[in-house]
């Protein structure tokens, strides 16, 4: 399955495809031709045109997904999991034609209106500014999140950037749109449980969470 689509549109074919997989009626193998405006997985796995690959028939590549199991249901994740701002700005990233500057202003411009979202996580209740949990190293094109994350390495990244004063938010943005993501560890799980509502943005795609949510993220 090709899909010629953005990050959101890959998402849902490799939502059908796992499910297809899990009723164990196919194993479907799928591939992405840059259709959308960030492209970030894309441009995170891609080593060689797709149409030279299927014309010489290189062998198939197995990555990792990241399962999402909210409460009782589950649904995959191909690249990130992100909460609070960082979402939010790659959202309105996605919305515009960009360049490193504009990126960065539209950034800024979004933090101001935006407030720190608490959650349950490691036993205390811990509060951020953004939280992604990444199993490639960008978002957004230009926002550069762990360059340590491998698509397939068994784990993924946790990107905690904890609630501090905007200015040094604004340096932290700064330093991710311009240089490099700082260090991150690498995690096979994660579990948090929600305190109030908030937005969660799965590769470019959003779902609302609500309070006692409780979220399990394996790789």
């Amino acid at each position: 399955i090709v899909s010629v689509s953005g990050d959101g549109g890959y998402h849902e074919v490799i939502n059908g495809a796992l499910k297809a997989q899990q009723e164990k009626t196919c194993r479907p193998v799928c591939a992405i031709l840059p259709g959308g405006n960030a492209n970030d997985h894309y441009n995170s796995v891609n080593r060689r045109p797709l149409i030279e690959a299927l014309r010489d028939g290189n062998p198939v590549e197995r990555i990792d997904v990241l399962q999402v199991r909210i409460n009782d249901e589950s649904t995959y994740a191909h690249s990130y999991v992100g909460l609070g701002l960082t979402p939010l700005v790659a959202v309105e990233l996605n919305r515009h034609t960009l360049s490193a500057f504009k990126e960065t202003w539209l950034s800024i411009k979004t933090f101001w209106k935006f407030r720190p979202f608490e959650i349950e996580m490691d036993g205390t209740r811990q509060r951020f500014d953004s939280l992604v949990f990444s199993n490639i190293d960008r978002m957004a094109k230009y926002l550069t999140l762990s360059d340590a994350a491998k698509p397939n390495d068994g784990g993924f990244e946790i990107i905690r950037w904890p609630h501090q004063s905007k200015v040094h938010l604004i340096y932290t943005l700064l330093k991710s749109a311009f240089r490099h993501g700082d260090p991150a560890p690498t995690v096979r799980e994660v579990t948090f449980t929600c305190v109030r509502p908030m937005p969660m943005q799965l590769d470019g795609e959003i779902m609302q969470l609500k309070p006692e949510d409780s979220i399990r993220i394996t790789s």
